[in-house]
């Protein structure tokens, strides 16, 4: 076996791995953000709502 042919595949799996875990932690945080403008709008809708 060719070492280089090794290598070079080993830094393609984990190039591809680490954007594997790039988009989700990019997911994960969206999801996070998108979460905390939901709990905002709730509270101002419920606040209103008691006028």
């Amino acid at each position: 076996m060719n070492m280089e042919l090794i290598a070079a595949g080993l830094k393609i799996s984990a190039l591809g791995l680490g954007g594997v875990f790039a988009v989700l932690i990019l997911f994960y945080a969206a999801t996070k953000v998108m979460l905390m403008f939901s709990k905002i709008s709730a509270a101002k809708q419920k606040e209103t709502a008691r006028r």
